[in-house]
């Protein structure tokens, strides 16, 4: 509790938010609204706009304070959302130096920091609100002022408070889009940062049951979480559970997973989907206020568009945040189920979900309706309903705190007792010694007594987890400061800001002394690894260099809609980004689509590039076959009108010259058609709507057994399995490229097939060429490969190993239609290409490839006896001659070892 008391303290000293000219901060917004921290003007900007009034003549606009008839109304918005609204008044007006008056600056600054809470009716729309808010600002409202309620003007007056008339300019804000806009993305925001706050309690929470029943460490393990779920919340949830146990000997591998209950098994999945919902709104909240900082910067018209749109897409946020909540509150109540003696608990925490669940469910089904039929058509109203429903939540959550709150101090007098009775022990041994006349023996245990008092205790005598320990302790200040006889109910609240703090330090806490790890998939390169990755990349580079390719670069990441709906089933693999502000953003999958949407950005009719770089993938990694989620890639495309088949058998050519130039045995080149492949399945009966799926089964022929593919074709594709039995014998067609081609052309089913017949042709031209090439002994037509990708329109390829079971290390094909999907007028430009897999090919090498320098060096500048003076300048004459140097950072060295 001290712990908690002196990081409250830290914080009361921080207490002061100074807002300057460049807009509104959210974090100032959150911390005035909520936390109701002391505002203070930038002096050098309140100076400029009260010289602004001077030059323009204006004089003080003091209002007198007289009473005034109060429109009534029966629902307010909360304190916070009132507070939110004078913050971003003040915030708004204080980026408008020489329309508004630096006195009104000082009201609602003077405002902000008194006692006064105003009370802002709960009208039909953000406009009503936003008028609402100017009456009240004018002398025309009610308020709170410390529990006592009574009319704006009294409240003014008791507190010191001096009314100040708007002038027409300044009244004239709070009719416009959107200043609106802005109010509204503010109370919503603010409503958003509760409900973050809230879930994070949930946490703790969970955290802290967990910690009172005692539970297997196993079930919060990231390669556990990973066997069940991708899921980013569900991630989020295990780590902040790992963070909370930190250390605890009561959530630990120790404890057999048989004895942990099942409602805390699951925490992190059956939270996981609520939080990702919750961070979700809090994103789409902020970028709401970005979006409303800007509009009223710039001030475009558009805000009204923007403003229709925000109402729409906040009040669904809140919607499916509601649905979060509860689903977040019926979890709490579940797992009372694990406390020994908790039938009380639950009837309670039943009784308070039935409300909130009845509560939700009306502001649901008025929430998702449109304002036409009786829906929520205002921000601000759908805010104030999940506020209300925030508070009911944490009254849920409440009971379950208590319980493992009063679990935990019986296990603190267990504790004690069992101190106690240790203490009782040790000096009834002392007194035996001291009558036995063991006179040394008492004179050891004495000073081995003080030494113990003397120590300083790290650990929690309770063996609570780091974080648990810093919740729980923050509980019990929290609870020192209400009045005797309060419960948890009457101060667990996001609202209590050393509360919200102290939570979410205990979901981040980390030891520092953990021992570090890399995202899965992933992996450090050591000297010696790089120096043969180097050495690779020099011989593909060169590869590439002598057949006329350049180089080009594109970004790490892309949007989101360039790589979407291009990818088959794999697109489930791509890396989605965080919104950093609008943009939906995901990490590139592979080389080929930034390249089509280059070639088409830039008007490029041809170009021959090459291009080496990482690529991310979320795939479940086999580091001993080089299957990662982050790897290089070294592609090289063709792009342009061409002769057919001319620039496929050159792609050909350049991947076995780069295959022969590396270390790494026998391969061969499988190749096929994507035409050939399409009418093959238009031959067994396939429908074509079905023609991509089950060419996504046939291209795991390389990796499953035909019986399994063809379960899928029939289970899951819903391919009758006569077809599939005909596929089965087709796919097994493989071999000699020219000998396959001639079985092919025997099968009158081929033949007689339009479609079939031309890409036979096509694949003839193919191999006469290859043959001038010298590469045909290095291919297999194999009628099986289909690669998954969906832009393939034309030849496909793959190389592998033979005898290694690592998969392909090359493939590509041709895409004619990948270019035009990125081009205004449609304009298509046949491109075809390869991908050399890297991480593979070092995954072969590294074990074979010994003896590889590390470094270049080719002098070393030593000497006997000190000179370092001369050696550095023999040293700095070979570097200006392009020599490669080694220094010895030792001014008089004896004996050194240098890598080389």
């Amino acid at each position: 509790k001290v712990e908690a008391l002196s990081r409250i303290a830290t914080r009361m000293s921080s207490r002061r938010l100074v807002l300057g000219s460049g807009g509104m901060k959210v974090d100032d917004l959150v911390r005035a609204a909520v936390y109701r921290h002391e505002v203070k003007l930038d002096r050098g900007a309140l100076e400029n706009f009260l010289r602004a009034d001077m030059k323009a003549g204006k004089v003080p606009r003091i209002a007198s304070l007289e009473e005034v008839e109060v429109d009534s109304c029966d629902t307010y918005l909360s304190v916070e959302a009132g507070r939110a609204c004078i913050f971003t008044t003040l915030s708004v007006f204080f980026s408008q130096k020489g329309r508004v008056s630096g006195e009104t600056l000082k009201y609602l600054t003077d405002l902000l920091n008194s006692p006064i809470d105003i009370k802002v009716p709960l009208t039909a729309s953000d406009a009503e609100t936003a008028k609402s808010l100017l009456k009240i600002l004018l002398g025309n409202g009610r308020c709170v002022t410390e529990g006592k309620e009574s009319t704006f003007v009294e409240a003014l007056d008791a507190s010191g408070v001096m009314l100040v008339e708007f002038s027409p300019e300044e009244k004239s804000f709070f009719f416009h889009e959107n200043f609106i806009f802005a109010l509204s993305s503010a109370v919503s925001f603010v409503s958003a940062k509760k409900l973050e706050k809230a879930s994070i309690f949930f946490d703790c929470a969970a955290g802290l049951t967990a910690e009172s029943v005692k539970t297997s460490a196993s079930f919060f393990e990231p390669s556990a979480i990973e066997e069940v779920t991708n899921h980013k919340g569900v991630a989020a949830v295990a780590e902040n559970i790992r963070n909370l146990t930190e250390g605890s000997k009561r959530v630990a591998n120790s404890v057999p997973a048989a004895n942990t209950p099942a409602q805390v098994r699951t925490i992190c999945q059956t939270h996981g989907p609520s939080r990702e919902e919750v961070d979700r709104h809090v994103r789409a909240a902020l970028n709401d206020v970005a979006a409303a900082t800007k509009a009223l910067e710039t001030s475009l018209p558009s805000g009204i568009a923007a403003n229709s749109l925000h109402s729409q897409s906040a009040t669904a946020a809140v919607a499916r945040s509601l649905s979060a909540l509860l689903s977040l509150s019926a979890l709490s109540k579940q797992r009372l189920g694990a406390y020994a003696d908790s039938s009380a608990a639950v009837e309670e925490a039943e009784k308070l979900t039935a409300q909130l669940q009845g509560f939700v469910g009306e502001a649901v089904s008025k929430l998702v309706l449109p304002k036409e039929a009786g829906g929520e058509g205002s921000v601000i109203r759908a805010a104030n309903t999940l506020e209300k429903c925030v508070t009911a939540a944490m009254s849920v959550l409440a009971v379950e705190v208590e319980l493992g709150v009063a679990t935990m101090k019986e296990v603190e007098a267990e504790v004690k007792r069992k101190e106690e009775l240790r203490e009782q022990k040790r000096k009834e041994m002392e007194a035996k010694a001291a009558e036995s006349g063991n006179g040394e023996g008492k004179k050891k245990k004495e000073k081995k007594k003080k030494e113990k008092e003397g120590a300083v205790k790290v650990s929690d005598p309770l063996g609570l987890g780091k974080g648990t320990a810093m919740f729980r302790n923050a509980l019990l200040a929290s609870k020192d400061k209400k009045e005797e006889g309060v419960v948890v109910k009457d101060f667990l609240s996001p609202l209590d800001e050393d509360l919200a703090a102290a939570a979410l330090e205990a979901v981040s806490t980390r030891d520092l002394r953990r021992k570090p790890k890399i995202p899965k998939g992933t992996r450090d390169l050591h000297p010696e690894q790089m120096a043969v990755r180097e050495k690779v990349f020099k011989v593909i580079t060169n590869v590439f260099k002598k057949h006329g390719a350049v180089t080009i670069d594109t970004p790490v990441f892309e949007r989101k809609e360039t790589l979407t709906g291009k990818y088959g089933e794999d697109s489930k693999l791509i890396y989605d980004l965080a919104d950093q502000g609008g943009e939906l953003l995901s990490l590139r999958y592979d080389l080929t689509v930034p390249f089509a949407r280059f070639v088409a950005m830039n008007g490029i009719t041809s170009i021959k590039r090459y291009h080496i770089a990482r690529v991310y993938r979320r795939d479940n990694p086999s580091m001993s076959r080089g299957r990662f989620r982050e790897f290089y890639q070294c592609d090289l495309d063709i792009a342009g009108n061409y002769g057919v088949m001319i620039p496929d058998s050159e792609v050909l050519a350049v991947v076995c010259e780069i295959l022969e130039s590396v270390p790494i045995g026998a391969y061969e080149m499988k190749v096929n058609h994507r035409r050939l492949l399409d009418a093959m399945l238009d031959i067994a009966g396939v429908p074509a709507y079905k023609f991509r799926p089950i060419c996504s089964a046939i291209d795991k022929l390389d990796k499953e057994p035909w019986e399994s593919v063809k379960a899928e074709m029939v289970y899951e594709k819903g391919l009758d399995e006569e077809v599939a039995d005909k596929i089965g014998q087709y796919v097994q067609i493989k071999g000699e490229p020219k000998a396959t081609l001639a079985k092919l052309m025997e099968i009158e089913e081929f033949t007689n097939h339009k479609v079939a017949f031309e890409t036979l042709k096509e694949m003839e031209l193919l191999f006469n060429y290859t043959d001038a090439l010298g590469i045909t002994s290095k291919l297999s037509f194999d009628l099986s490969l289909a690669r998954g990708l969906d832009y393939y329109t034309g030849l496909i390829y793959e190389a592998v190993l033979t005898g290694a079971h690592v998969g392909s290390v090359a493939g590509g094909g041709r895409y004619d239609d990948l270019v035009g999907m990125f081009s205004a007028s449609g304009k298509k430009i046949p491109a075809v290409g390869v991908s050399i897999g890297i991480e593979r090919l070092m995954a072969m090498m590294e074990s074979t490839c010994t003896g590889v320098r590390q470094n270049e060096t080719e002098v070393l500048v030593a000497s006997v006896g000190g000179l370092l003076k001369e050696r550095l300048e023999i040293c700095g004459e070979l570097w200006r001659s392009n020599i490669k140097v080694g220094v010895i950072f030792f001014s008089d060295p004896v004996h050194v070892s240098f890598p080389v």
